[in-house]
């Protein structure tokens, strides 16, 4: 009796030793949640801005490892969260966070219906398609036509805004007829249109030319007193590893000065980008909030994408913005990724087949149109 009592104690005691260690490690290992949230008609779009804080603050957490929304293509009022982090600590540290109270106060009321929320440990297999979404997310940026094209007057195509945002978060892009300027920023679509005034994107927008990501930065740092487009872009330049890939660069904060500018609509037969970048709206801020969206490409692939940086720019109160062309940081946070995998989609028109993109003064009318630093 005293022999199976003994056993049995410790059985018991190597099963309680086996739950804790389990407990422990399920709350630190990697966490995946999906929240899906169904607004009322409208609310989701109204309120854009308190969700964009959310996300952006929600990024800076030390236990996130990515936060994205994503608009349900066929529910305009549904909106769904995938975010990893690195353990349930640090996803319980969210839910208690300043910044997710705050929002919900003023979100949970706007639902349609409770959220769907569901998460997965590591070891628990994801549900195909957004593992499927996941993967295809990694360190990569999406591409619709050619700068080259671009370049060559090529302002209709055959993609439209709904396909193009659910391959990235984040970006910068044009429209038909070459009718202003595209950024995205934390899931939200802008046009910056000729007078420099800013509205959400229709899906059915026709896209000539965009490039886009999710973005999940690795680097961050902050930077200051920094003059001019080429010392920022040489300080930028400082922090890259690996000078062969593409990166996505992320700057927010306060500027002394910026000097931007956005495109007017264009009529067929089209003119080539220079002589309508000739005929640009000019736009000169000074000391502004905001944030600068864009990428930095190798030389090699001139042509394809703009060599250099390639930056646009949208105010914090999501008024106004433009294509960067001058630059002052008073201070600002610097956020990059780099860039493993390129993804291009080429328009099946008749205009992107006709154009010449082996044109001897194609890169030298991109330089010129596009302006920027290397």
């Amino acid at each position: 009796m005293k022999k199976f009592f003994c056993n049995t104690f410790f059985a018991l005691l190597a099963t309680i030793a086996i739950f804790a260690v389990n407990t422990v490690q399920a709350s630190i290992a990697p966490l995946t949640v999906i929240a899906t949230y169904t607004f009322k008609p409208d609310q989701l779009q109204k309120h854009n801005k308190i969700i964009e804080n959310l996300i952006y603050k929600t990024q800076q957490e030390p236990g996130n490892i990515s936060y994205s929304m994503y608009l349900n293509p066929f529910n305009p009022n549904q909106a769904i969260f995938i975010e990893q982090w690195k353990s349930a600590a640090a996803h319980n540290a969210h839910l208690a966070s300043k910044h997710f109270k705050q929002a919900h106060k003023i979100l949970d009321p706007l639902l349609a219906q409770k959220p769907d929320i569901q998460v997965f440990a590591t070891g628990q297999s994801l549900p195909h398609h957004t593992q499927q979404q996941l993967d295809q997310q990694k360190s990569t940026v999406f591409q619709v036509a050619t700068i080259g094209s671009l370049a060559q007057g090529v302002y209709d195509g055959d993609y439209d805004y709904k396909r193009l945002m659910q391959h990235g978060n984040f970006g910068l892009g044009t429209f038909l007829d070459l009718n202003g300027e595209m950024v995205a920023v934390d899931g939200t679509f802008y046009q910056i249109e000729a007078d420099g005034s800013l509205k959400t994107v229709n899906p059915k927008q026709i896209v000539p030319f965009a490039q886009v990501t999710f973005f999940r930065p690795p680097f961050h740092t902050q930077i200051s007193n920094i003059t001019s487009y080429q010392a920022l872009g040489k300080k930028i330049l400082q922090t890259f590893t690996n000078k062969n890939i593409p990166y996505a660069i992320r700057i927010a904060g306060t500027f002394n000065a910026l000097k931007l500018r956005s495109l007017r609509k264009q009529k067929k037969p089209y003119p080539p980008l220079t002589k309508a970048a000739a005929e640009q709206a000019i736009f000169n801020l000074q000391n502004v909030q905001g944030t600068i969206v864009g990428f930095w490409f190798p030389k090699y692939w001139a042509g394809i994408a703009v060599p250099g940086f390639h930056l646009h720019f949208v105010s914090a109160d999501r008024t106004t913005g433009g294509h960067v062309l001058g630059i002052s940081v008073k201070d600002s946070e610097l956020c990059i990724e780099p860039l493993h995998n390129v993804h291009i989609y080429l328009p099946n028109t008749k205009s992107f087949a006709n154009a010449n993109l082996a044109d001897e003064q194609l890169h030298q009318s991109i330089k010129q149109a596009e302006g920027g630093t290397q």
